[in-house]
């Protein structure tokens, strides 16, 4: 525990590990406030309650949090996937700062904005929790949701496309043999299923956070 000093009281702080840069958490906080219809307080003012809640710096996720980390290393692996098949010609350099682009886009987004988009009612499938969380075998464990997911996020879909250009440019490539094809296409699904792996405990851990907070209001 940490403890911070105010001018008629001294506040306790819990010990904390912060996955976002103090920028990102304000914006973060902002656009919260903004949907709320809450006025939210000065940029300046955010910036000096972070540097005098500091956390703890962030130099490894293995421990805290494996899913996490194993989704972090799988970004990794994919962009240097990409440089690999730059390297072999199978990928010219349009193609690669394309697909390096959206790699660095869809990191920053699950890391930042996505758990502000999940929310248990949304007709976008990618951010709905009761349906991502419904079991389709087992009907007690299901909700069914009363309106369509009609509703595509253009962010969330940034990875699909990248590992579909992947796939199909491995796929017709014949700067590669048979064999190095299909260890491409396996390092590919195996961080595939990491990031998905990733981006589902992130929408549970939203459920999770909901659920605390209702029975602390309750």
């Amino acid at each position: 525990m940490r403890t911070v000093k105010l001018e008629q009281e001294t506040v306790s702080i819990p010990q904390v590990i912060r996955t976002s840069c103090n920028s990102e958490l304000v914006n973060m906080y902002i656009t919260i406030c903004k949907e709320q219809d809450f006025s939210p307080l000065s940029s300046s003012t955010l910036f000096k309650i972070l540097s005098s809640c500091s956390a703890a710096k962030k130099t490894n996720l293995r421990g805290l949090d494996n899913i996490a980390a194993d989704g972090n290393t799988a970004f990794d692996l994919l962009i240097n996937v990409t440089k690999e098949l730059v390297n072999m010609e199978v990928l010219d350099r349009d193609d690669s700062d394309e697909i390096l682009s959206k790699l660095k886009k869809s990191k920053i987004y699950l890391k930042t904005d996505y758990k502000l988009h999940v929310q248990k009612n949304d007709r976008c499938a990618d951010h709905c929790i009761n349906w991502a969380l419904s079991d389709t075998k087992e009907k007690e464990y299901a909700v069914e949701c009363d309106h369509l997911h009609d509703l595509v996020c253009d962010r969330c879909n940034l990875l699909p496309d990248v590992l579909q250009m992947l796939i199909d440019r491995v796929n017709n490539t014949s700067e590669l043999t048979n064999e190095e094809k299909e260890e491409h296409l396996r390092d590919l699904e195996a961080c595939s299923f990491k990031i998905e792996l990733w981006k589902a405990h992130l929408l549970k851990t939203v459920n999770q956070d909901e659920a605390r907070t209702k029975i602390f209001d309750d």
